[in-house]
C-alpha cells in the first residue's frame, strides 16, 4: 500500500555530515589552520558554517585563515628575499589580529611556531641559514627564536655580535633567546650589554623579560619625557650610536624612563655586577666613561646623567682595576652618583650592602 510519500535518498557522504559532531568539524579546521593547511582549513570552516547555519562561530577563524592564505600566495618562497617577506607578513598578521577576540588559548602562539618553522625551512632551502642577517639588519637568529629553536637562535645571534657590537637590538634578542631557554642570569647579562649600547635601541615590543617590562612601565610614571629625547639616536653617548632596523630606537621610544632603566634594574637586583677582566676592555670602558663625564659637565641633562650613573655603577664594581688608574678616585665617582640621583643612590647602596651579606 502506498501512502504517496517519496523516499528520501541520502548519500553516504551526506549521512556522515548529518551525524557528525559539530565540534569535530570545527576542531578539524582549527587543526588545519595551526598546521598552515590553509585551503583545508577554509573548507572545513565554511562547511561547518553552512551545515550548522553558524558562521558566527567560525568568522574569526576564517578571517585568520584567509589573511594568511592570501598573504602567502603572494610570496615566492624560492626567491632570496622570501624570508624578509614572510617576516613582514607575520608582522602585518599581528596587527590584523591585535583587536580581535581570538578563540582558544594558545592559538596564535601555536600558529606562530609553525609559521616560523616554515620560514626557517624556506631559509635553509635557499641556502642562507648561516647568514647573520636575513633581511637588511634583521638577524637570522630572530627567525629561529620565533620558531622556538632557542639553541639555533643563540648560535646565529652570537655570529652577529662581532660584526655589529653597537647594535642594542641584537644583544636584546640574544637575551630573549637565553631567557626562553631558561638561562635567566645569562639573559640579563645580554640585556645589560644592550642597555650599555642604548636602552632605546632594544626591541621592547618583543622583549621576553617580564620583570624588565614591568620596570619600564613603572618608570614611565616616575620620569617625564626627557629633554633632548628627540635626538633620534642615543640616550647617552655619541660614540655608541646605533639605529635598530626593527624600528626600536625611534624618537617616540627615546624617553627619560628608558635612559634610567638600566640603573634601576641594577638597584632592583635584576642586573648583576659587570666585572671587566681584560685590561684593554677596561681601558676602553674608562675612556668612554671619561668622555661622558666631560659631556655631563657641559650639559648636565637628566638623560646624560642616567647614562653616567649606570656606567659609574660598573666602574665601582671594578674597584680593583679602578685603583690602578692614576687620577681616578672611587669616592669621587660615588659622590658624583649621589649628586646625579640621590634617591637612586640610596637604593644602590642598599643593594651593595645586601650583596656583601650574601655568601658567594
Amino acid at each position: 500500500m502506498s501512502w504517496g510519500i517519496k523516499p528520501i535518498v541520502v548519500s553516504v557522504m551526506d549521512q556522515i555530515s548529518l551525524f557528525e559532531e559539530p565540534y569535530t568539524l570545527l576542531n578539524g579546521g582549527v587543526a588545519a589552520l595551526k598546521a598552515l593547511r590553509l585551503t583545508e582549513a577554509q573548507e572545513k570552516f565554511r562547511e561547518y558554517g553552512e551545515l550548522y547555519r553558524d558562521f558566527g562561530a567560525v568568522d574569526i577563524y576564517l578571517k585568520l585563515t584567509e589573511f594568511l592564505h592570501e598573504g602567502l600566495a603572494g610570496i615566492d618562497r624560492t626567491a632570496p628575499d622570501a624570508p624578509g617577506h614572510l617576516w613582514r607578513l607575520w608582522k602585518d598578521f599581528e596587527k590584523h589580529t591585535a583587536t580581535m577576540k581570538i578563540p582558544g588559548a594558545g592559538l596564535l602562539s601555536d600558529l606562530q611556531s609553525v609559521y616560523f618553522r616554515m620560514t626557517t625551512t624556506v631559509m635553509e632551502t635557499l641556502g642562507i641559514a648561516e647568514a647573520p642577517w636575513f633581511d637588511e639588519s634583521l638577524p637570522t637568529g630572530l627567525l629561529y627564536m620565533e620558531a622556538g629553536a632557542c639553541d639555533r637562535a643563540i648560535t646565529a645571534l652570537q655570529t652577529c655580535i662581532p660584526k655589529s657590537a653597537d647594535n642594542a637590538s641584537v644583544y636584546g634578542y640574544l637575551g630573549d633567546a637565553y631567557l626562553l631557554r631558561g638561562d635567566t642570569e645569562v639573559a640579563r647579562r645580554c640585556y645589560l650589554e644592550a642597555c650599555l649600547v642604548n636602552p632605546a635601541g632594544i626591541d621592547w615590543e618583543h622583549l621576553k623579560d617580564e620583570a624588565l617590562l614591568s620596570l619600564r612601565a613603572t618608570l614611565r610614571d616616575e620620569y617625564p619625557e626627557g629633554e633632548n629625547a628627540g635626538d633620534g639616536i642615543s640616550t647617552g653617548v655619541d660614540f655608541r650610536k646605533e639605529v635598530s632596523a626593527t624600528g626600536a630606537g625611534r624618537n617616540d621610544a627615546l624617553t627619560l624612563a628608558l635612559a634610567w632603566l638600566p640603573a634601576h634594574a641594577y638597584a632592583a637586583g635584576l642586573f648583576k655586577p659587570k666585572i671587566i677582566r681584560l685590561k684593554d676592555e677596561f681601558t676602553a670602558f674608562l675612556g668612554d666613561f671619561q668622555v661622558l663625564e666631560k659631556r655631563y659637565r657641559k650639559d648636565n641633562s637628566s638623560q646624560i646623567g642616567a647614562s653616567l650613573f649606570f656606567r659609574a655603577i660598573i666602574m665601582c664594581d671594578n674597584e680593583t682595576s679602578l685603583r690602578l688608574i692614576k687620577g681616578m678616585d672611587f669616592a669621587d665617582i660615588r659622590r658624583q652618583m649621589k649628586e646625579i640621583n640621590p634617591e637612586l643612590f640610596v637604593d644602590y647602596l642598599r643593594v651593595i650592602k645586601e650583596r656583601k651579606k650574601t655568601p658567594r
